[in-house]
């Protein structure tokens, strides 16, 4: 079974698919989940692993990276096209830059090239260059379209402009239910409740729907809508490609919505800002311009889109740092296990901003913070690089001053233990766990020969799991679990970290 477009599934459709008795039948079962990025599978591969599954998650590697793929990709397809529109002979030439295009990796992007190089030789055009300027010249046929369908005055009778806006709507909100597609209409100015029905029926004959029941078809491929949308906002720089004023303030509206305290909404909200976001990666006009303006003063609803949303974000190189930071003090305090992968992301590029001109004692902190998220998200071998640069650095300052920074040695070389134990490193896992508890010592018992386990409780055979819900960890055997007492300078356990305490012990 092929689940498409998995990270657009609600969670919980996908775990009632995972338990369904269809998959559970006694012979064997594939399950493949597609979905973008692959990090949003991980916390799904927890869920499998559980119900019994053999999971694991591989990112795909484009089928396109090879320039002579990409001649051979771009002659099948040309060929295929050319058949489509009745074209026996004639030149079709590949973009100049095909082999050496960075957008050319991604089959899509080629497929793309050869349709619009098709088009032009049908129409007797010459054919653009750039994969932006591909996407302005399908989408121009698009516009054509409406103009026609709307020259025709028969029953179709939504001008193109309103088409148009109608189509960028669709595109942000993803299919909707009847009322709510006129709410979405009415929320971005479209049109009138009134007029929504004739412009939705309009807007069902350029883009059927898929479900009987729903309206407000996004145009497809995503990529295209992306380009839509960036393309519909002033600065993208693509020649002959006009902007709609009305696009900035009815694209902040769709996903604010109508209440300036944020409560109650629109069901279309996190669909919007993920649209928005996957523009803004490839699109700097639209992070600068719309996105950055808009998290800064509404943060909180980048944590209520989820994690993938929240993960792309911190994607977003051209983003503005006081956008993350703005977001920092929204996400939830300990262990969250569907927003680990975005909270290390996030944590992870802040830390990269902060470390530039962070002192001694700062840079432990925020190495501590980031061991931990990166810890929780899985990604074990970057946490145990934090880990060790973080204990290398209270090493130094514990020498320089013991009473200070000891507690803090002892928590980061417990927190490094883990690490070690997670990538199957016992002996030296143990080796930190000593050192620890022997810190931990009143100073005239360090050093003493102690009655030490063979290994320490918390180091299994198997590596250390996080709780499959987001709360304070569940006991089990054979794992160790430490003193709840907070103090000033070791801190609070690890399913209850202050943001500013990075140095609390991991479970």
């Amino acid at each position: 079974m092929i689940v498409d477009y998995a990270e657009r599934w609600p969670a919980e459709d996908l775990r009632d698919l995972f338990k369904d008795r269809l998959l559970r039948q006694g012979v064997p079962t594939r399950l493949l989940l597609l979905a973008r990025p692959e990090s949003t599978l991980w916390p799904y591969q927890h869920d499998l692993t559980t119900l019994g599954y053999a999971a694991d998650v591989t990112a795909l590697t484009p089928a396109a990276d090879r320039p002579s793929n990409r001649q051979q990709i771009f002659t099948e397809a040309a060929d295929r096209f050319a058949y489509a529109y009745g074209i026996d002979d004639g030149p079709v030439h590949p973009p100049a830059d095909l082999a050496s295009g960075e957008a050319y990796r991604q089959i899509l992007v080629v497929h793309m090239a050869a349709l619009v190089a098709v088009d032009a030789v049908a129409r007797q055009r010459t054919a653009p260059t750039g994969d932006r300027d591909l996407s302005a010249y399908l989408l121009s046929r698009e516009v054509d379209h409406w103009h026609k369908l709307y020259e025709q005055r028969t029953s179709f009778v939504t001008t193109p402009q309103v088409l148009n806006r109608t189509v960028c709507t669709a595109t942000l909100t993803r299919p909707l239910d009847y009322d709510d597609g006129v709410a979405a209409l009415t929320t971005a100015g479209v049109c009138t409740p009134d007029a929504a029905d004739q412009v939705l029926t309009d807007h069902a004959v350029c883009y059927p729907p898929a479900e009987p029941d729903k309206v407000l078809e996004p145009l497809y491929p995503d990529r295209l809508g992306e380009d839509f949308i960036a393309l519909r906002l002033p600065g993208h720089g693509v020649a002959g490609s006009p902007t709609d004023p009305w696009s900035s303030g009815a694209i902040a509206r769709l996903i604010t919505g109508a209440d300036p305290d944020g409560v109650g909404q629109p069901p279309w909200s996190a669909a919007a800002l993920g649209m928005l976001v996957e523009a803004a990666i490839r699109w700097p006009h639209v992070a600068s311009r719309l996105l950055s303006p808009l998290l800064r003063e509404r943060p909180e609803l980048a944590v209520a889109a989820g994690g993938t949303v929240l993960a792309r974000i911190a994607d977003i190189d051209t983003l503005d740092i006081a956008v993350l930071e703005a977001i920092e003090p929204h996400l939830p305090q300990g262990l969250h296990f569907r927003l680990a992968i975005a909270k290390a992301a996030i944590t992870k590029r802040l830390a990269s901003y902060r470390l530039t001109t962070a002192d001694e004692p700062t840079r432990a902190l925020l190495l501590g913070t980031l061991g931990n998220q990166l810890s929780e998200a899985g990604r074990r071998d970057e946490a145990l690089t934090a880990a060790v640069e973080a204990v290398d650095i209270y090493r130094r300052l514990a020498q320089a001053n013991p009473a200070a920074y000891e507690p803090n040695l002892a928590t980061s070389l417990t927190n490094l233990s883990v690490d070690l134990s997670n990538l199957g490193r016992r002996d030296e896992a143990l080796d930190a766990t000593t050192e620890a508890a022997d810190r931990h010592l009143p100073p005239a018992r360090q050093g003493q020969p102690r009655r030490l386990r063979t290994q320490p409780r918390h180091v299994t055979d198997q590596p250390l799991r996080r709780p499959v819900e987001p709360g304070p960890p569940r006991r089990s055997p054979g794992r160790h679990h430490r003193s709840r007492r907070q103090t000033s300078t070791a801190g609070s356990p690890r399913s209850t970290p202050p943001p500013t305490n990075p140095t609390s012990p991991r479970h």
